[in-house]
C-alpha cells in the first residue's frame, strides 16, 4: 500500500465525533517486555506447538502483563480438559496459534500483510475508532489483528497461516489430536442463510449454502443467530455429529453481502469491498467481540447471567460475578430443563472458566444441589460435562451443611 493510502487510513479523524483517539501517552505491552519475557513468549509458543498446554500456561502467566489474559484462560481450560478436549477444539487452538505467531512478531510479515492487503478493503474510508474501541492510534493494528473477523479469516486460511503452521511447526503428537486439520486449511468461505435454530440449542443449526442451495446441518456451539439471518462462515469437517461446524463464530452480514460472497467465494474479499462501496457493509462490521474456543459465544458472555451487560463482560473481572452466575443457573435448574432455555453453551463456558475455581466450586457442594448438577451434566456441551458430573459426585458425598456457607 502506498504511503498516501496508509496516511489516509490511519491519520484521518475517527468517523464518529463523540470518540477521538486519546491524547494521553500510549505505552504498548511490547515496549514493557524484558528479554526474559520475550524468551517466555517464544518458549510458550513452542510448548503450544508441542501440545504442552501446561508448560505454555506456566510460561505465559510468568509474564506479568499476561497474568489475567484471555489467552492464559484458554490454556488453563485446555490443561483442565486434557484428553477430554474434542478434536475440533484442538483445531481451533491451532488457528489461534497461527494468529498468535502473527501478533507476537514470530511471523514478521504478518502486520504488513494485514495492512497492505486486507485493511484497505474492509476500511476503505477510515477506521471507526468508536466501534473498535481504540483510545490510541497505536492500538489500531493490534486491535484489528486480534478482533477483526475478516483479517483473521484471510490470514489463517487465504494467506496460508494455518497451513504453514501444520506443515512446518506443529508436532505430530498435537496433530494426532486434531479433527482432519488438513481439510480445514482447504475449506472455502461460504455465504449462508440460517434456516433453523433449536430453541434449546441441542440440535444442529440448519443453514442454506447460498452457492449451492443445499441445506446443511452444523454443530450448534451457541452462535447468536436466528432463522432468516445471513452469515459468512467457513464450514469445516469434525468427527462429531453432524460432521460440520463453523471454524470460528460466524459473521452476521446483509443478504447482498452473503449472496456476493457465494457468487465468487474465491474472491470473497473483493466482493466485500464492492458491497462496502454500495453501502451494504458497515464500517467496522467485521470487528467482533473477543471469542472463546469452547463455543461460538463472546468471551465471558456468561457474566450476563449475573446481570452484567454483554458489552461490559470482557472488560470486567469475572470473580465478583461468578458466584451470582452459578446461583442463577442452579435456581433455574431447580425448575427443570425448560427453565434453562437456550443457555447450555453459556453455562458450559461458565463452569469451564478459570474463575470457577476450587474456592468458588466449594460454595456449591451440598446434597440439596446434587440434582441440579446432575441435570446440568446432561444438558451442557460435551467439554463441560465432566465438570458438572464431578460437582454432582461431590454433592452426593457431602455431609449436610447447616447455616450460611462462607
Amino acid at each position: 500500500m502506498s504511503k498516501s493510502r496508509r496516511s489516509k487510513s490511519f491519520s484521518r479523524r475517527p468517523s464518529h465525533p463523540g470518540r477521538r483517539p486519546s491524547d494521553r501517552p500510549f505505552r504498548s505491552v511490547a515496549s514493557q517486555l524484558t528479554p526474559a519475557h520475550q524468551r517466555a513468549i517464544t518458549e510458550g509458543a513452542d510448548a503450544e506447538l508441542r501440545g504442552d498446554a501446561a508448560a505454555a500456561l506456566r510460561l505465559h502467566r510468568s509474564v506479568p502483563m499476561f497474568r489475567d489474559s484471555s489467552h492464559g484462560d484458554l490454556l488453563h481450560q485446555l490443561v483442565e480438559l486434557g484428553d477430554h478436549a474434542p478434536g475440533w477444539m484442538v483445531n481451533r487452538w491451532l488457528t489461534v496459534q497461527a494468529r498468535r505467531r502473527l501478533w507476537t512478531g514470530i511471523d514478521e510479515q504478518a502486520t504488513n500483510r494485514a495492512l497492505e492487503l486486507v485493511v484497505p478493503l474492509i476500511y476503505p474510508e477510515s477506521i471507526p475508532f468508536e466501534r473498535i474501541g481504540c483510545e490510541h492510534v497505536e492500538q489500531v493494528i493490534p486491535w484489528i489483528n486480534a478482533r477483526d473477523w475478516v483479517v483473521r479469516q484471510f490470514d489463517v486460511y487465504d494467506l496460508g497461516g494455518l497451513g504453514r503452521l501444520i506443515d512446518r511447526h506443529a508436532s505430530p503428537e498435537l496433530l494426532a489430536r486434531c479433527d482432519d486439520i488438513e481439510a480445514w486449511t482447504h475449506a472455502q468461505l461460504s455465504g449462508c442463510r440460517v434456516v433453523r435454530v433449536d430453541p434449546a440449542r441441542r440440535d444442529p443449526v440448519v443453514i442454506a449454502d447460498l452457492a449451492t442451495g443445499d441445506h446443511l446441518h452444523v454443530l450448534d456451539l451457541g452462535a447468536e443467530v436466528e432463522p432468516g439471518d445471513h452469515v459468512l462462515a467457513r464450514l469445516v469437517p469434525v468427527s462429531v455429529d453432524p460432521g460440520l461446524m463453523f471454524d470460528w463464530q460466524p459473521l452476521p452480514v446483509s443478504a447482498p453481502v452473503a449472496r456476493a460472497v457465494s457468487a465468487k467465494p474465491e474472491q470473497w474479499l473483493p466482493a466485500i469491498y464492492a458491497e462496502a462501496r454500495r453501502g451494504n457493509w458497515e464500517p467496522g462490521q467485521s470487528h467482533l467481540p473477543e471469542a472463546v474456543i469452547t463455543s461460538d459465544l463472546p468471551y465471558r458472555s456468561w457474566m450476563t447471567l449475573a446481570g452484567v451487560p454483554l458489552e461490559k463482560c470482557a472488560e470486567r473481572s469475572p470473580h465478583p460475578y461468578v458466584v451470582d452466575a452459578v446461583e442463577e443457573v442452579l435456581r433455574r435448574a431447580a425448575d427443570g430443563p425448560e427453565a434453562l432455555g437456550g443457555l447450555r453453551h453459556a453455562i458450559g463456558d461458565l463452569v469451564l472458566d478459570p474463575a470457577f475455581d476450587g474456592t468458588a466450586r466449594w460454595r456449591f457442594v451440598s446434597p440439596d444441589q446434587q440434582g441440579a448438577w446432575a441435570l446440568l451434566g446432561e444438558l451442557v456441551p460435551a467439554p463441560a460435562r465432566p465438570r458438572c458430573e464431578e460437582m454432582a459426585i461431590w454433592c452426593a458425598a457431602a455431609p449436610e451443611r447447616r447455616g450460611e456457607i462462607a
